[in-house]
């Protein structure tokens, strides 16, 4: 059980870790979300609204703006951006205005019902090794199984959630799509005239005939 429980902490750990990474001022863009750090300790987190010689201009969750001076700044970070079909950024509070929980909600149903399953059939095989203690061993494995496998589908469910927000808001904004769809008007504009033109050709014959 000691060993199982070290291996769930470490888990979680790691899971709940932020996806969080250090980014440089040179590669900012525009509506990219960051978090900054101050000299004076303090913590600015929202998107980039605009990108100055000397300064950042951040604006929160609120609407409110602040303007950091590069000086002043100590550390930049945020999730890496992510860009819609044209190559402009997406936000990430763009991204969870527009996320929905319907992933989260099944997979986080679907892995408890596994999960507890799972770990009640091992923890059974497990407390054969130990008569003395098999009631606890099959309690306690059987919980803390099915507590690590809902949090790890509530997980996916998530991410799932969250790249089907991507999409939709990549789909909205138009892009590779829209492009596709003007190259197909514009084949069917140039297939007409060429039918026409042979038209044109067959009746030029006929009336010469």
């Amino acid at each position: 059980m000691r060993y199982l429980s070290s291996l769930i902490i470490t888990v979680l750990f790691f899971c709940g870790c932020s996806q969080q990474s250090s980014l440089r001022r040179s590669e900012l863009r525009q509506g990219q979300t960051v978090e900054l750090t101050m000299n004076t300790g303090k913590s600015v987190q929202g998107d980039i609204a605009k990108i100055e010689d000397d300064a950042l201009v951040i604006k929160d969750s609120d609407g409110q703006a602040w303007r950091a001076k590069d000086e002043a700044i100590i550390a930049i970070q945020g999730p890496e951006p992510v860009l819609d079909l044209k190559g402009n950024v997406i936000s990430e509070s763009e991204i969870q205005a527009q996320k929905g929980s319907k992933n989260t909600l099944l997979f986080s149903l679907s892995g408890a019902g596994l999960s507890l399953g799972a770990s009640f059939f091992l923890s059974s095989m497990i407390s054969r090794a130990d008569e003395e203690n098999r009631d606890p061993i099959i309690y306690g494995g059987t919980a803390a199984g099915t507590a690590l496998g809902t949090y790890l589908f509530y997980r996916m469910g998530k991410r799932k959630d969250r790249e089907a927000a991507i999409e939709e808001i990549r789909l909205s904004r138009g892009g590779l799509g829209e492009s596709l769809i003007e190259q197909e008007r514009q084949r069917k504009e140039e297939l007409e005239k060429e039918i026409e033109r042979l038209k044109k050709q067959v009746q030029e014959k006929e009336n010469k005939n």
